[in-house]
């Protein structure tokens, strides 16, 4: 079959937290910046949009704005044709430019304009206050997301994330209590609530749908159940708690800013091969464990993966040990490609020369991932 243009769907918060910190007008200034700059002119990437408090919203932008809302988070469907709710931003700049315009009206009550300009000499930004009880219903905002995109098309969905989901499937509880710090259940805080985020990645990767998580909470996010959407699809987490506008755009601008721009393959499979007397013992990373490989929705200039290695036999010292990973995947273009690094390594008997040729920082690095994944 023909490849489908690469596709990147956001899943913007617009809670009342969302609201009153200024996110979405931190997203809509951050986001237009760099489609102007770096996607105005030959890109075949096409952008989508979906927002969610205690509904999900998604804005049809072809043949002309609209919303589409579900008001039933417990039953969810896909609304629209994914055709009418994605663009290309180098021939369709006017229906984005659009819905930059209306989202922001629509949720803030205020055109879209940067809150870091003040509208009087020496005045502050304002935003709205939030108020009554932050209904979140994430879950079912990235289900219906990854829902839209289909089961053959792969492409990457980007949350945007600022209230505690709370509101249909996938609701969580707060759960931190600081009296439990540095006791035995403390370990519970570093685990996942319930299965259902892991059964919604594991779904994505299935579909080659890679998931990047932003959260901007200003309080309680519970990390350790969210991180599972881009742990198990290859995808990335960025974490900038107490978000305002005024002191966080320039950061969300540069995370969305690497996260479109940078190099990116998708439907990627990895395996590590060792010379004789070696064997892979684990992997640690962001990809869903197969048979003796790993997979991954998406794989991007920025992903890294630890190995652990043990002895399976006699190595001689004579010869050199051979490590090679090979992952096929496939690239912006459509084209399945394979890419193979092979490393060569020296065997020493001598335990010396092995703590003088070992790195200290990425010894502490793998082990502390280890240590990290053992907490769930």
């Amino acid at each position: 079959t023909e490849a489908q243009p690469p596709l990147i769907l956001f899943v913007v918060d617009v809670t009342p937290s969302a609201n009153a910190s200024g996110l979405l007008r931190a997203f809509v200034n951050s986001v237009k910046q760099i489609l102007e700059s770096q996607f105005s002119e030959d890109s075949d990437l096409q952008f989508g949009f979906i927002t969610f408090n205690k509904t999900v919203q998604f804005w049809r932008l072809d043949p002309k704005l609209s919303l589409v809302m579900l008001p039933h988070v417990d039953h969810v469907f896909t609304p629209l044709p994914a055709s009418c709710f994605i663009a290309n931003y180098a021939t369709q700049k006017h229906l984005i430019d659009v819905f930059f315009e209306e989202v922001v009206q629509t949720h803030t009550d205020g055109p879209a304009t940067p809150l870091t300009a003040p509208s009087a000499p020496g005045a502050a930004p304002t935003a709205p206050r939030p108020s009554g009880v932050q209904e979140s219903c994430l879950g079912t905002a990235v289900n219906a997301a990854m829902l839209s995109i289909g089961a053959k098309r792969g492409g990457r969905i980007v949350v945007l994330q600022s209230a505690l989901p709370s509101f249909g499937p996938g609701a969580l509880k707060m759960r931190e209590d600081v009296t439990s710090y540095g006791k035995d259940n403390e370990r519970a805080f570093y685990q996942p609530q319930g299965k259902f985020y892991t059964t919604l990645a594991s779904e994505c990767c299935k579909r080659f749908i890679q998931v990047d998580l932003i959260s901007c909470s200003s309080g309680y996010s519970d990390l350790a159940t969210l991180s599972e959407l881009p742990k198990l699809t290859g995808g990335h987490m960025s974490y900038i708690p107490g978000f305002s506008i005024e002191a966080h755009e320039e950061k969300l601008y540069y995370d969305l800013f690497r996260l479109m721009t940078r190099e990116h393959g998708s439907e990627a499979i990895g395996r590590l091969r060792t010379s004789e007397g070696l064997v892979v013992d684990s992997y640690h990373g962001h990809f869903m464990p197969g048979d003796g490989d790993v997979e991954m929705a998406g794989v991007d200039a920025d992903q890294t993966m630890a190995v652990f290695l043990k002895h399976d036999g006699s190595i001689d010292s004579r010869k050199d040990a051979f490590l090679q990973f090979a992952m096929v995947h496939t690239n912006l273009e459509g084209q399945r490609l394979i890419r193979v690094h092979t490393l060569a390594l020296h065997v020493t008997d001598v335990i010396s020369t092995v703590f003088k040729s070992s790195d200290l920082s990425a010894v502490f690095d793998v082990l502390l991932r280890k240590y990290l994944s053992s907490l769930g």
